[in-house]
């Protein structure tokens, strides 16, 4: 059995508890963050009329705190424009004014810096509705 000396033992401990409260800080701030646009957004969707099964659980386990599989496509790249409709394997693909307007906030809230390439996006399709 390895035994750690007498004197040393205390600062080992701090040395350790120091860097679990590091972590877990780390952890509660992006937490809170991905908590807080969820919540941004469930109440933007509601007060919209789209997403109303939309939770704040549900919002922060699909988004998380940045998003991703929606704000990537709007990176400036790419003339096409990724919404949520019919999934309908080869058949077209049915795009609603809720799909748009939902897809808007998300990219509000997540990755605002993008949303004037959603909006350019939008604007080919023929939508001319914008919050």
């Amino acid at each position: 059995m390895n035994r750690i000396p007498r004197g040393r033992s205390l600062p080992v401990v701090l040395a350790l508890a120091a860097i679990s409260i590091g972590v877990a800080g780390c952890g509660a701030d992006t937490s809170s963050l991905s908590q807080q646009r969820a919540e941004q957004l469930v109440s933007e969707a509601h007060a919209a009329g789209v997403g109303q099964n939309v939770t704040v659980e549900n919002a922060e386990a699909l988004y998380g705190t940045s998003a991703a599989a929606v704000c990537d496509v709007f990176n400036g790249s790419g003339d096409e424009l990724n919404l949520p409709g019919n999934p309908a394997g080869r058949y077209r693909k049915a795009i609603t004014t809720d799909a748009v307007e939902y897809t808007r906030l998300v990219v509000k809230v997540y990755c605002p810096e993008r949303l004037p390439r959603f909006e350019a996006l939008v604007h080919k399709l023929g939508t001319t509705r914008s919050s």
